[in-house]
């Protein structure tokens, strides 16, 4: 599976793709010769919108996408077409901390009674917890919003 480095204006795709289940690092502010560094150290494809950016990492022989959709769904399809994606694997999501990248495990429910609002726990049966930062995720409406979007990615990548 690709792994990514996003430039700061790409942070929503950058969340969408690790919620997808994609390494994707991403900085709030970082050099265009930091980004550089990174992809060639860890063997990551560049995501930016800024085109001198682009220039530079072509120029070096560096993986790099331009991000200059109008949308995410957009730029998600437009890559997942360059990379020549099937489909977005459903079993692939939250699998990724959307907040700092690392791995979810799956916790008992049980776990979570005191720590989660009550109608929450009542609701839903599957939880997450990210093993570096701590956050709790389960398959809410967002986990639902996201898999429309992946649907919507996957119909376009059929018509490629």
């Amino acid at each position: 599976m690709e792994k990514f480095v996003a430039d700061s204006m790409n942070g929503k795709l950058a969340k969408k793709l690790r919620f997808f289940g994609f390494n994707t690092l991403y900085y709030k502010q970082i050099s265009d010769n930091e980004i550089i560094k990174i992809a060639i150290e860890e063997n990551r494809i560049i995501l930016t919108s800024d085109y001198e950016l682009y220039k530079l990492s072509i120029s070096k022989n560096i993986e790099i996408i331009l991000t200059n959709q109008e949308s995410d769904l957009g730029n998600l399809t437009e890559i997942g077409k360059l990379l020549n994606w099937q489909s977005l694997d459903d079993s692939k999501f939250s699998t990724r901390c959307t907040v700092c990248n690392n791995e979810l495990v799956e916790i008992k429910k049980e776990e979570l009674q005191k720590i989660i609002p009550r109608n929450t726990f009542q609701r839903f049966y599957e939880y997450y917890r990210c093993c570096d930062c701590s956050k709790i995720y389960w398959k809410g409406s967002h986990w639902n919003n996201m898999r429309n979007i992946a649907q919507a990615v996957n119909k376009k990548l059929e018509k490629k």
